[in-house]
């Protein structure tokens, strides 16, 4: 419809300019060609602009329908013809008029100063409209469009990087709690367990290790250590028992092994019981017939580890246990003499002694006294006037200890003679010892 109202107004405004142009040259010709008003033909042409434009502008748009067209330029046609003769009267009236000499006209005459069509009211209320719609429809309608574009934009920026916040947060907050619970399973269940595993490995590891010591000393030297032995006491034992060995090998040329096997082994090693209490070992003095288990038997008090740990730091050499094996090789050559402990139990001196051992033979070969009955391995109460002063122990192991019995003498001589042989009192007390363990050795089955 709006196509058809354009085509109609071109051609109507292409009428009334001929018209226009027509009825100008019909007045021309009726005054004896008169001037042409210019106002009125540039108005003219301005119309034909304006369909050219109009008819310009309406080629951008659908085709037009031909035959509607047509019937419309027919009736343009027809209304420009009664335009024209519009014309032609009012030319008549004119002339009429002139030749009258003034005399008023029967007819009205008709305007010259053509208004403006009602297409031109037409499409200037139609951009006045658009103009209008755009300032207070379109252009309001697209300023709220980008504020709700600019502010769904905004909104969803906002949120996004505020889900990427929590998201951080979140993330931060899960790698944190993670670390927490490690922390606490390492603390509460790893660190435990692997406390417990090494424990109980330390002493799964320290039970086999101190029953490999335990087989070897046994083993090697015929010792039993029986109760509660830390691995450091089962190694001093072994320590001592090697010692000896190494120098009983030196002196009888790599018999060692077979001389302690006949004068040192067999022994029992145990600690005192708590009824019986002792700070320092002590070798009990019955040969192994009269032994409760058949063995020689050396009790070890229960602090054992730390006194003789305190004595072997003070002085490497000192091995306090070797003087214990010097009492059972005493034990081992020598034999109880009941009668002596009878007279002792009778006089409530009780003495118990082992008689015509290595012990009393060296009290022999430095000229010492024994006492009652040449029966006992203790001296008298002063043991010191019984051992020659030539003799007398002064910088032993434990200084003057073994000036107190003859056993005592002969077990710091052993001790001495392993660990030491600088501190024995004389060099024919050294060499004693030294004969006696080849005489011994030449005597092994």
């Amino acid at each position: 419809m709006m196509q058809e109202k354009r085509i109609v107004g071109a051609l109507q405004a292409e009428q009334n300019a001929k018209a226009q142009v027509a009825k100008a040259e019909l007045i021309a010709k009726n005054e004896d060609r008169a001037p042409i008003d210019i106002a009125k033909v540039n108005q003219i042409m301005q119309a034909q602009s304006n369909r050219e434009k109009l008819i310009a502008k309406n080629e951008d748009r659908a085709p037009i329908d031909m035959k509607k067209v047509e019937q419309l330029v027919q009736q343009s046609v027809e209304a420009n013809r009664w335009a024209g003769v519009a014309s032609v009267a009012q030319a008549k009236q004119e002339t009429e008029k002139k030749n009258t000499g003034g005399v008023k006209a029967l007819a009205t005459p008709i305007r010259t100063d053509d208004p403006p069509t009602w297409w031109e009211k037409v499409e200037q209320t139609w951009e006045d409209i658009k103009l209008w719609t755009n300032d207070h429809i379109v252009q309001p309608v697209k300023d709220t469009y980008t504020k709700i574009v600019t502010t769904v934009k905004k909104f969803v920026i906002n949120t996004a990087i505020a889900i990427q916040n929590k998201y951080e947060d979140t993330k931060k907050a899960i790698i944190q709690k993670w670390e927490d619970t490690k922390t606490w399973v390492n603390d509460h269940v790893v660190q435990p367990v692997k406390n417990t595993v090494t424990k109980v490995v330390t002493t799964v590891k320290n039970e086999y290790q101190q029953y490999d010591t335990w087989k070897t000393i046994r083993n090697e030297y015929g010792w039993t250590p029986i109760g509660n032995f830390s691995q450091k006491e089962l190694a001093y034992i072994a320590d001592t028992g090697n010692n000896i060995e190494t120098k009983i090998d030196v002196i009888n040329g790599g018999y060692g092994s077979d001389w302690m096997d006949r004068y040192m082994s067999d022994v029992l090693i145990m600690k005192w019981s708590t009824f019986f209490k002792m700070d320092q070992p002590w070798t009990l003095p019955l040969p192994k017939i009269l032994s409760p288990f058949g063995k020689s038997i050396i009790l070890l008090p229960q602090n054992w580890e730390n006194s003789y740990e305190k004595i072997y730091e003070k002085d490497p050499k000192i091995m306090p246990l070797t003087h214990e094996f010097g009492h059972v090789w005493d034990i081992a050559t020598g034999h109880v003499d009941f009668r002596a402990v009878l007279i002792s139990l009778i006089n409530n001196k009780p003495i118990i002694g082992i008689v015509n051992g290595a012990a009393d033979d060296l009290n022999t070969f430095i000229g010492g006294d024994i006492v009652q009955l040449n029966s006992t391995r203790m001296t008298a109460n002063t043991g010191r006037d019984r051992i020659p002063d030539a003799y007398e122990w002064i910088n032993g192991f434990n200084k003057d200890y073994g000036n107190n019995s003859t056993a005592d003498y002969f077990a710091e001589g052993f001790d001495a003679l392993i660990n030491d042989p600088g501190t024995i009192p004389t060099s024919d007390v050294k060499q004693w010892f030294v004969d006696v363990i080849n005489d011994e050795t030449l005597r092994l089955p």
